[in-house]
């Protein structure tokens, strides 16, 4: 199969770039769920803008700078603040429905920000943008989509990007697709935490498949956990930063506000900030997310979904205190790209959250992550060429693939879910202990060297390791499961290997001496 333009991902940063090319180019969707499985739903604050008469871009790129600790590309970072009304009024001209006051934009503040700038749908802005994304993506004649397929490998030859490896969700095998330009938009890697408010299909996948071509990545030891997270429910969840932009406290066991004394913003500080302050108390007790000074009617009209969620769990968000943990939530860093996505692998893009323009720095703020998404799909899009397609007839990579899977499909397929299901354990485990909001040398050394043995378990599997006789051998899930825990533990690797090359503290990376 072929195509001009492969898009791997279909978050915001994905969906936008594929309306963009299939204006004059056909485009591939793969994503590994469905088109709306991905963390741009569960986006809730909003997209930071500059709209207020009393705003400007200038105190939008300020704020976004001191809260990245003037890390950023500051050329990406005025980029992506000036197109930010443009964004606004192409997402509406898609049916996005923003919040509106007296006629106008309904803008609310989140921590880091100077100013009111942050676009909004209730506490569900992701979800309504992603939603009409898709709708415009289904439509679209140009536009092909492969849902629940994974992205295996990339394919490069020569330096230069051919395409990518999947596997057929149909005929369960391999497959190569062929492509002039490959756009990675995979997403982030939240799952190689125990705590993170990423959806399951976030096991850096992107990131490892850039790895394994030889793309450069840059900035991977800025891993943001966002301050606010509920984990006393089902699954954990985020509780917007807007809460706390219209009035919520954080408060210490004993009901005691304690931000104030840490930061001149108090619970609006930058994240880095609020996220350490929270982690720091909460080894002395219990801390808490205070919105009772609002009523039950304007939260459940402003928080419908968090208000609703919190009740499923026993909590009213109007009379009681909401316990909170800071989870992982962001990566900073990623696939290294110029400002049109371009990777130094020829033909490869990256956007979104894999992708690393700099625009974030040591830490992201607020609300910025959909703004750079939308922005730089569109840089990148503008970016891709028709071009000819030149593909090996079979690249070295496809034929190491086939090689192990031949061998993965004879394995035993109960012990080789269990054997990947504890090492995805240890992964998770060794990332939230070791490599989490304060970190040290200590414990980043002995991280590197647990993960490296890890990936050396893995790759052990496909060596036969595991090989039976047995009538049990794997299937297509098993098959899955072990590139994604192969992706988790390289990912991990990653970010440790950039921590360890960064002594100093910075941002979201904070290492004690």
């Amino acid at each position: 199969m072929n195509s001009q333009a492969i898009i791997i991902g279909s978050g915001i940063a994905g969906l936008s770039a594929a309306l963009i090319i299939a204006k004059r180019l056909p485009v591939t969707i793969v994503t590994k769920s469905a088109l709306l499985g991905g963390s741009t739903r569960l986006a809730q604050g909003g997209i930071a803008t500059v709209l207020a008469e009393t705003d400007t871009f200038a105190q939008h790129i300020k704020d976004t700078l001191e809260a990245g600790s003037n890390h950023n590309n500051n050329e990406a970072v005025k980029l992506m603040v000036e197109n930010g009304p443009l964004v606004i009024k192409e997402l509406i001209d898609l049916g996005v429905d923003f919040d509106q006051h007296d006629g106008s934009i309904a803008l609310t503040r989140e921590g880091g920000h100077a100013a009111r700038r942050i676009a909004h749908h209730k506490d569900t802005t992701g979800l309504e943008i992603e939603t009409k994304l898709v709708q415009k993506v289904e439509e679209h004649k140009n536009i092909t989509i492969l849902e629940n397929t994974l992205a295996v490998d990339l394919v490069v030859e020569g330096g230069v990007c051919q395409g990518i490896i999947i596997i057929n969700s149909e005929t369960e095998e391999l497959e190569l697709l062929s492509s002039a330009h490959v756009l990675m938009a995979s997403g982030g890697l939240g799952q190689i935490y125990e705590v993170t408010t990423n959806p399951a299909v976030a096991t850096g996948d992107g990131f490892a498949m850039a790895y394994r071509a030889g793309a450069t990545l840059k900035d991977m030891e800025f891993i943001q956990f966002h301050p606010t997270a509920f984990t006393g429910g089902d699954d954990v969840l985020l509780l917007s930063e807007a809460l706390r932009g219209e009035g919520a406290l954080i408060v210490n066991e004993l009901g005691e506000r304690f931000m104030q004394e840490t930061h001149v913003l108090a619970e609006l500080a930058p994240r880095d900030v609020v996220a350490r302050a929270i982690y720091l108390e909460s080894k002395k007790g219990q801390v808490y997310l205070d919105m009772t000074a609002k009523s039950a009617d304007y939260l459940q009209e402003r928080f419908p979904y968090i208000y609703k969620t919190l009740q499923k769990s026993g909590y009213d968000l109007a009379t009681d205190l909401i316990p909170i943990m800071p989870a992982a939530h962001f990566c900073c860093g990623g696939i290294a790209t110029d400002l049109d996505g371009k990777a130094n692998v020829d033909n490869l893009f990256a956007i979104g959250e894999v992708a690393c323009t700099g625009v974030h720095g040591a830490n992201r703020l607020a609300s910025n992550s959909l703004l750079e998404a939308a922005v730089f799909a569109k840089q990148a899009a503008m970016a891709i060429q028709e071009n000819d397609i030149a593909v090996s007839p079979t690249p070295a990579v496809f034929t190491d693939w086939q090689t192990a899977f031949a061998i993965l499909k004879n394995s035993d397929a109960e012990l080789l879910v269990y054997e990947l299901g504890n090492i995805q354990l240890e992964i998770k485990a060794i990332m939230q202990e070791k490599v989490g909001i304060v970190r040290n040398l200590d414990d980043l050394t002995s991280a590197n060297e647990d993960l490296i043995q890890l990936e050396e378990r893995l790759y052990g599997f496909c060596r036969s390791d595991l090989a039976t006789e047995s009538v049990k051998h794997t299937n297509t899930d098993q098959l899955i499961s072990f590139v994604e825990t192969l992706n988790m533990v390289q990912t991990a690797i990653l970010v440790v290997e950039a921590a360890l090359e960064r002594p100093q503290s910075l941002g979201c990376h904070f290492r004690l001496r």
